[in-house]
This record gives C-alpha cells, sequence and structure tokens, in this order.
C-alpha cells in the first residue's frame, strides 16, 4: 500500500512561505512589534476578490478524480484596502481592478492619514506598490503586517 493512502497520511493545503524570507529577521520584527502598545498599531492591508467564484475543493471517493468545469470568460475584480487598529476598521475602500502605486499612495494620503491618531505605529506588507521611501519621507507616521482580509475572502469563497 503506497504511503499516500494510509492513514496517518492525508491531502492538506500547504501553509505557503516566501523562500525570500529570513528567520533571523522575522524574529526580529516580532520583538520590536511586541514592544509597541497594541491600541498603537495600525495594520494596512489590501486583498482582491473575483465576483466569478469557484470551489476548488470537492468531496470523492479515494482514488477518483473530481471534475469541474467553470466558464473562461473575464470576470469583474474588486479590490479593497483598509486599516485596522484593534478591533476598529479605519479608511476602508472599495476599488475595481487591482491595486497600483498611485492608487495606494492616493488612498493612504486622502483617506487613512485623515483618520489616524498621529502617534500610531504603520504595519504593511511588503507590496510592490507600497513605496515605503516615498510615504515615510513624505508622511511623518513612525513605521517599525496580513490577516486583515483573511477571513473575509475566506467567508466569501466558501459559499
Amino acid at each position: 500500500m503506497p504511503h499516500h493512502e494510509t492513514p496517518e497520511y492525508h491531502a492538506q493545503k500547504k501553509i505557503k512561505r516566501y523562500k525570500e524570507q529570513d528567520p533571523k529577521q522575522v524574529a526580529m520584527y516580532l520583538k520590536a512589534i511586541r514592544r509597541i502598545d497594541p491600541s498603537k498599531v495600525t495594520y494596512v492591508d489590501e486583498t482582491g476578490i473575483d465576483t466569478y467564484l469557484h470551489r476548488e475543493y470537492a468531496y470523492s471517493k479515494r482514488g477518483e478524480k473530481v471534475v469541474g468545469c467553470i466558464s473562461g470568460k473575464k470576470y469583474r475584480r474588486v479590490g479593497i484596502v483598509a486599516a485596522q487598529i484593534g478591533k476598529d476598521i479605519l479608511a476602508p475602500l472599495q476599488y475595481d481592478g487591482t491595486m497600483d502605486s498611485c492608487l495606494f499612495e492616493a488612498w493612504f494620503e486622502t483617506r487613512l492619514m485623515c483618520e489616524l491618531p498621529s502617534d500610531c505605529v504603520i504595519v504593511m506588507d511588503n507590496a510592490a506598490f507600497h513605496r515605503k521611501r516615498r510615504l515615510i519621507f513624505d508622511y511623518p507616521k513612525t513605521w517599525p503586517y496580513d490577516n486583515l482580509f483573511a477571513a473575509l475572502r475566506s467567508r466569501i469563497q466558501s459559499n
């Protein structure tokens, strides 16, 4: 019996990690972020949701493939960007298409900066359109990551 058919082995979704991630830098970051008052930490994130959703998994008897038919047509993509401090959501914005530097910086300047307390720390991922040098130079907030929309995306995709 092959090992993939035994009770102790089963298929499960992989946890994705970036191979470029440096464990020492991650440890230093986590140590630094723990020193900051949680009420001052502002998490910024964005997500995209395709309006055509389909189930990626299905049940079947072992060894039988499951085929699902999906449309080949292009559908609309909706994006959401927002910030979170504690349980509060700040400056939510829904937009069509994908995020780019111009849209992010306009949202940052016209929406987010108007709602942020002056002594907060902004935390975001390393998306290419987060031109941090420009944001740091232009906005005098402190900079020292991306779970904000994970539950929302999961809930929408599971329906």
